[in-house]
């Protein structure tokens, strides 16, 4: 059993911290880590290490990018889509929301699938599973890359994050959550011989104790397109969020759920997520539905916080989350290197 501090503020930190303080939150951690209690959360803000865009980034290349690929995809339905598709300026005028942007192009691609398919011209029809649209996303996400390089897999903050899943005598967290389309974390993994498996959508096969488990509530989209041959939604757009469609309804709706729990009966280290994103304040009000606060005084999550535009420490604290300030993606990975040396003491 881990011993909670009363306030959950004794274990929060700020770029200001003191070595004591930094050192008696790593224990902390590291106790979590090698009970097997740890879960990672994962946003766009780690895949930037590798040069792959943050969200508002992978916005703009989807709009700038969708002429060129549509129209070379579907050359013979040029002249009564192009008209329908955003220009790129659009996304410099005062008030346009880059997601009515994506809502536009994404029924594009579905009536581009649909008519294919049967003809039907259905904008809505392939909406969170237009392969077109997955197409296009994928292109936006890596470029003409085909492959991350041998610098990329061993970059500081990449290794030191990763360290928390390779196990050991310290212990490992098994599940990662991960909010991002790409491969990364994955492609680590493969490259260091570790066991792993993909879920999207729930439910999913059973898989193995000793496999790390990554799951991708909002899609998958590896570096490679033959490195995953299952159904994914994509949701990116808001339509594809909102959408009544009777699938993607359900997955959306499963998948809050399974996070709502997993953040129950496992402590989250947020890692690359912005404070702000409405979106996971669904995942949270599913948790503190579940939540029985009288039987722990443990926090829900921790959440490590690089840069400015984050909520307050407050804000953060009232939601049992703890914020974990860094300077620089550097003093992150010492952080977490630490939390790895002391979940190996233990032993």
């Amino acid at each position: 059993m881990i011993e909670w501090p009363h306030e959950l503020s004794e274990l929060a930190l700020n770029k200001e911290a003191n070595e004591y303080r930094i050192d008696t939150t790593a224990q902390k951690l590291g106790e979590v880590l090698k009970s097997g209690s740890l879960a990672l959360f994962i946003g766009s803000g780690v895949s930037t290490a590798v040069g792959l865009p943050l969200w508002s980034d992978l916005n703009k290349k989807i709009v700038k990018k969708s002429p060129r690929i549509l129209h070379k995809e579907f050359p013979d339905l040029w002249s009564k889509i192009k008209d329908q598709l955003p220009k790129t300026g659009e996304l410099r005028k005062a008030g346009v929301e880059p997601l009515k942007l994506l809502d536009q192009i994404e029924q594009v691609c579905s009536l581009c699938d649909s008519m294919k398919e049967d003809h039907a011209g259905d904008k809505h029809k392939f909406i969170g599973t237009s392969q077109s649209w997955h197409y296009l996303v994928r292109q936006a996400l890596y470029g003409e890359d085909s492959t991350y390089s041998f610098e990329d897999m061993f970059f500081p903050e990449l290794v030191s994050l990763c360290s928390l899943l390779i196990g050991g005598r310290r212990g490992r967290a098994r599940e990662v959550i991960t909010f991002n389309y790409d491969d990364l974390l994955e492609n680590f993994l493969k490259l260091h011989g570790q066991l792993y498996e993909v879920v999207t959508p729930l439910p999913n096969k059973i898989s193995p104790n000793h496999a790390t488990i990554f799951y991708h509530p909002h899609g998958y989209l590896p570096r490679k397109s033959n490195h995953f041959l299952g159904r994914s939604f994509l949701l990116l757009s808001r339509q594809s969020y909102e959408q009544k469609s009777p699938g993607l309804k359900y997955h959306r709706e499963t998948w809050q759920k399974f996070i709502g729990w997993m953040l129950c009966v496992r402590v989250g280290l947020f890692v690359g997520i912005s404070g702000n994103d409405r979106i996971l304040e669904r995942y949270f009000d599913e948790a503190y539905s579940l939540w029985n606060e009288q039987e722990s005084r443990r926090p829900l999550a921790f959440v490590i916080l690089v840069g400015h535009g984050y909520l307050p420490p407050k804000d953060w604290l009232s939601k049992r989350i703890v914020p974990l300030e860094f300077s620089s993606a550097t003093d992150v990975a010492r952080f977490l290197t630490l939390t790895c040396q002391k979940a190996a003491e233990l032993s």
